[in-house]
C-alpha cells in the first residue's frame, strides 16, 4: 500500500466514531444490551445447570421429553453429534426457528458444543455459554449445559453416544478419538 493510501485509511479511522453498545444496529432477534444484561443476572443459575458427562448420561437415560441441543454450525452437526441431537447454530437462533423445533418453552433443553466433548476447550467462550442467556430470554428456561470436557472424566465423554460421518476422521479428529478410533 502506498503512503498516501496508509495515510488516509490512518485519517478515516482517526476521525472515525466509535460505536458503542448503544449505538449498535437493532437485531431483530436479540438485543444486545438486553442480551448482556440476562447473561450477568443468569451466570449464577446457568453454572446451577452445568451437567457433568456423568449427570448427562444420567439424564439421557431418562424418560423424560427432553431436547439435545447443538449448538454448532451445521457443518460441525453434519461431522459428527450426539445420537438424537438437533442442531440450531448460534446464527440461526430466532424465535421462529425453535418453534419449529421446540414448540413448548417448558421442555427440558441439554445445550452443547464442541468444548463439551473435548478434553481441551477449542474455543475462549463456549457456544452453550452463548446460547443459554439467548434461549433464556426467547422464553425457554428449563436449560441445562453438557459442561465443557475438560472438567469430566474422559471414561464418561466417551461413554456418551455420538453419530459420526464417514468423514469424521478427517474434518473432526477430536469426536473420533473421544469414540477411541486411532488417527489417520
Amino acid at each position: 500500500m502506498t503512503l498516501v493510501r496508509w495515510v488516509l485509511c490512518f485519517g478515516l479511522l482517526a476521525t472515525a466514531t466509535p460505536l458503542h453498545a448503544e449505538d449498535a444496529p437493532a437485531n431483530k432477534t436479540i438485543e444486545y444490551l438486553e442480551y448482556h444484561q440476562n447473561a450477568v443476572a443468569l451466570k449464577d443459575t446457568q453454572q446451577q445447570h452445568l451437567l457433568s458427562a456423568e449427570a448427562f448420561l444420567q439424564a439421557l437415560a431418562q424418560k423424560d421429553k427432553k431436547v439435545l441441543l447443538d449448538v454448532r454450525s451445521p457443518e460441525e452437526y453434519a461431522c459428527g453429534h450426539i445420537t438424537g441431537a438437533v442442531n440450531v447454530s448460534l446464527s440461526e437462533m430466532t424465535e421462529e426457528t425453535l418453534a419449529k423445533i421446540i414448540p413448548l418453552k417448558n421442555t427440558k433443553i441439554i445445550i452443547y458444543c464442541n468444548n463439551s466433548l473435548q478434553t481441551m476447550p477449542t474455543r475462549m467462550i463456549s457456544m452453550t455459554t452463548q446460547a443459554y442467556p439467548t434461549l433464556y430470554q426467547l422464553g425457554y428456561q428449563n436449560l441445562y449445559l453438557l459442561q465443557d470436557g475438560y472438567k469430566s472424566s474422559k471414561g464418561a465423554l466417551s461413554r456418551i453416544p455420538l453419530e459420526l460421518s464417514a468423514d469424521a476422521m478427517q474434518k473432526c479428529r477430536f469426536l473420533a478419538e473421544l469414540k477411541g478410533k486411532p488417527k489417520p
